[in-house]
């Protein structure tokens, strides 16, 4: 299958295979790989042809995801939050959170070197995420079906990575969208985006971008400075579904003009004389002899004018503001050269003054009527002035106004129209009463026999409405009914007005003040207090495993072993109800143990490997067993310490191997298991 490029042999979209599996079937390591391929490269090739390659989550500059420091001259960053990504291959790559910073490395040739100051401060730099697998977990194995030597093999891949940096930005897929010119249908229109859209996947089967993916931009210099502004021009990032739904979602629901388009961008008028309205309508105003008629079926406005079609004098002109253009008719004697010779009858009638009045700048003169007069129109040329003589007299008004008393002890009526159409009246007012013949209304508090009422009466602005206002002591009453009466200065009696007489009755209130007694009971609190002090009994499980040891040779060997090991036992904090704490003392237990291992004498004596107890044994060594620890003790290696201290090349001379790979692999875990002792 040739759907990714792990074995860097190119890239080809062919059928996936998969193994078939029947009982009896010999798997082999090719079997496997085949199992492991099929699965790596159908979700390669979906992650590259459907989501795209690009930043995953994390590694956002901005938010301090990362760490860019100088260690004696070698620049390495440092994944605080860890992150993912997808190469240009559809590889995954995790990044996960480091403890310490990791080297960045620049490619020449076949070669690695590290990033260093002295480079960024000659140029910027590019930082790439690149898919770096390494094989790990070295187990032994049998170099051949047949044979006894021994070999160590990687039993496991880990899906590493590595920082690259390059002076070269990335690569960009230049996309164009699609343009609609003319005036499109809603059916053109989505042809044409499926076409787009079929045009661009279409190159995503082809072969792909290269593999490693952009994350940073370094700023040239010694500063370590992060170039915001370049990351977010080349990082590219795989959204989730749910992202671009919701992103899609807020976009259509946007009604707002979301991309900021201008009217100049679509040649939309936006305004008439300086004059705009965005969004709304510009009225053009009809004045003086101008007219506007608007016909929005025919899309067209008309502007006309009214003055050409007025005959007579639409200005208004009287005689002196002709005297100086026209000059004096005796001395112009051919006068109807400026006005038509029927205009002349109407010039030389033109009214200038009526006793000392003079028209108006329009030639008017307003008469006006005064008392008992009657101006009418009668005709188109006449007035007709009437005198009346008197109107008859009227008749007087009355009313009840209820005024509320506020809180101040004063009240004010609402204002009073009596209808008499005029100012030529007077006012008088008294409090109403009953047909029992006294004033009824409700009193408030207690009651006094002298009660000053006081009553005002004040007139409007044009004095033909008016108001009332009482004042009584306060909490007196709480309304109080006035009669009023308007009487007009027209009648020649002089009227006679009747004060009603009010009687008030005052009513005697008794009030008569309970007495409490109030008993202050006594409270004798005697809480009782009960402390119980828990008995503890520590008796510790102490488990000790006695070792088996066989001794080999025809030596009787006696150690004495002694283990003193050191047990602490910490009491938890007893809190004892209400306010007592107990805290238990520390306990340290060090019993002495001695032991005397087990010896077993062989029937057949030989030589072998002592070994001695405490310093480990080879055999725990992956990949090493009695033939390879028999080598290594005879060269003077006899327990895991010294293997761990010794060499690469003793080792391997040791064991008779010409490189030094397996020698490695043994010490590097003898140093291991050292750190775990």
């Amino acid at each position: 299958m040739t759907n990714s490029n792990d074995n860097k042999t190119g890239f080809g979209l062919s059928q996936f295979q998969r193994n078939r599996y029947f009982y009896g079937k010999l798997m082999t390591v090719k079997d496997f790989e085949v199992e492991q391929d099929y699965m790596n490269e159908k979700r390669r090739l979906l992650n590259r042809l459907v989501s795209g390659a690009g930043v995953i989550c994390g590694l956002r500059p901005d938010q301090d995801d990362v760490e860019i420091s100088n260690a004696g001259g070698n620049i390495k960053i440092k994944f605080v939050t860890g992150g993912a990504a997808i190469d240009g291959w559809g590889r995954e790559i995790v990044i996960p959170i480091e403890d310490s910073p990791r080297d960045i490395r620049i490619k020449q040739g076949s070669t690695q070197v590290n990033l260093t100051l002295a480079d960024l401060g000659s140029a910027a730099y590019y930082l790439y995420l690149e898919y770096d697998p390494r094989e790990g977990e070295m187990v032994s194995s049998a170099s051949e079906s047949s044979g006894c030597e021994e070999t160590c093999c990687p039993s496991r891949v880990i899906e590493n990575f590595q920082v690259i940096a390059s002076t070269t930005p990335p690569d960009t897929l230049t996309i164009v969208c699609p343009v609609f010119t003319d005036e499109p249908t809603e059916i053109d229109a989505r042809k044409k985006v499926k076409k787009w859209l079929v045009d661009q996947t279409s190159k995503l089967c082809g072969i792909p971008m290269e593999s490693k993916i952009f994350f940073l931009a370094l700023k040239k210099g010694s500063a370590l400075l992060i170039d915001q502004q370049t990351t977010a021009q080349y990082l590219t990032f795989v959204a989730n579904n749910r992202a671009l739904s919701e992103l899609l979602a807020c976009h259509i629901s946007d009604f707002s003009n979301p991309h900021n388009t201008t009217a100049a961008q679509v040649g939309a008028l936006t305004s008439v004389d300086g004059v705009g309205n965005p969004g709304g309508n510009v009225d053009l105003v009809a004045q003086n002899s101008i007219s506007i008629a608007p016909d929005d079926t025919a899309n067209t406005i008309t502007i006309g004018e009214t003055h050409s079609g007025i005959t007579g004098n639409p200005h208004g002109t009287n005689h002196s503001q002709l005297n100086g253009v026209l000059g004096a008719r005796a001395a112009v004697p051919n006068q109807d050269k400026h006005i038509a010779a029927q205009d002349v009858v109407k010039w030389d009638s033109a009214v200038y003054k009526v006793g000392s009045a003079q028209p108006n700048a329009s030639g008017e003169i307003f008469i006006k009527a005064g008392s008992n007069i009657i101006i009418n129109s009668t005709g188109p040329n006449e007035i007709t002035i009437n005198a009346v003589g008197g109107t008859p007299p009227q008749s007087a008004r009355t009313g009840v106004a209820v005024i509320e008393i506020d809180g101040t002890g004063t009240g004010s009526s609402q204002i009073i129209d009596p209808g008499l159409g005029h100012s030529n009246y007077c006012v008088i007012v008294g409090v109403e009463y009953t047909a029992n013949g006294y004033v009824h209304f409700e009193f408030m508090g207690s009651r006094d026999s002298n009660v000053k009422l006081e009553v005002m009466v004040y007139l409007n602005e044009n004095k033909n409405k008016f108001s009332i206002q009482i004042k009584v002591p306060i909490d007196y009453a709480k309304s109080i009914p006035i009669r009023w009466w308007a009487i007009p200065g027209e009648v020649v009696a002089t009227p006679t007005a009747t004060l009603p007489t009010a009687t008030f009755i005052i009513p005697t209130y008794t009030f008569t003040a309970p007495t409490l007694t109030i008993t202050t009971p006594t409270l004798t609190i005697m809480p009782t207090l009960t402390q119980t002090i828990p008995t503890f009994t520590i008796m510790p499980t102490l488990t000790q495993t006695i070792p088996t040891f066989t001794i080999m040779p025809t030596l009787t060997i006696m150690p004495t072993l002694t283990i003193m090991p050191t047990l602490t036992q910490t009491m938890p904090t007893l809190t004892i109800m209400p306010t007592l704490t107990q805290t238990m003392p520390t306990f340290t237990v060090m019993p002495t143990f001695t032991f005397m291992p087990k010896t077993t004498t062989p029937t057949t004596p030989t030589m072998p490997t002592v070994i001695t107890p405490g310093v480990g044994y080879l055999a725990d060594i992956t990949g090493i067993g009695p033939v390879i620890a028999d080598k290594l003790t005879a060269g003077g290696i006899t327990s895991i310490a010294q293997l761990a201290a010794a060499a690469p090349g003793h080792v391997a001379e040791i064991l008779g191997y010409s490189t030094t790979t397996k020698a490695a692999a043994f010490i590097k875990e003898a140093k291991s298991l050292m750190g775990k002792k």
